[in-house]
């Protein structure tokens, strides 16, 4: 599949994306327009362990839930030398944002210039969720056994605002499903 961005589109980018489909020669167009992480703070929302029986489900797994389980997490920057999760974190990760398979922080692209672990944090914390190993230093997460594939695909505007296409996203999501893409070979 041949994937082509256009940028600087003069118009409205819907009125072209709806041109370019009634094209027979394009299989898909879509405008690639600006995503962001949700913000909104549900922790009320958010269940336990406990709460959605994971004890049971750990149970019927064997004794090591996640064994040979890769996991993707698509997010934000990863702190991959977290004393709690660096076992569990793959050799495989890409960073699409700046292209490059470092998916932690770059403190000289941040607005103030600082190494602000809180604009890693949302991505380490998904990793915990799912993959926290059974460890004794942390929580556990829902696989402690599987392996966590960090894939960043945010990074910060010149506001402080993570922020990055759809287009990215996309790539990244081949990317996580075995493809190669443009920028880096297919994960192992």
């Amino acid at each position: 599949a041949n994937t082509v961005r256009v940028s600087n589109v003069d118009g409205e980018p819907w009125t072209l994306a709806r041109m370019l489909n009634n094209d027979p020669s394009v299989r898909y167009v879509a405008p690639n327009t600006t995503i962001r992480p949700l913000s909104a703070d549900l922790t009320t929302e958010q269940w336990t362990h406990t709460d959605f029986g994971m004890q049971n489900a750990w149970a019927a797994m064997g004794s090591m839930p996640g064994a040979n389980i890769r996991i993707a997490v698509i997010d934000s920057s990863f702190h991959t030398t977290h004393e709690d999760l660096q076992s569990n974190f793959s050799d495989d990760q890409w960073d699409f944002y700046d292209d490059d398979a470092d998916v932690t922080i770059n403190p000289a692209a941040t607005p103030d210039g600082a190494n602000d672990i809180a604009r890693w944090q949302h991505g380490t914390h998904v990793a915990g969720i799912a993959a926290a190993p059974d460890n004794d230093l942390g929580v556990n997460g829902v696989a402690p056994f599987a392996s966590v594939v960090p894939v960043k695909i945010f990074g910060f505007d010149e506001h402080g605002t993570k922020t990055n296409g759809v287009a990215d996203l996309i790539t990244a999501i081949h990317w996580v499903s075995g493809e190669a893409t443009p920028d880096s070979e297919a994960p192992a």
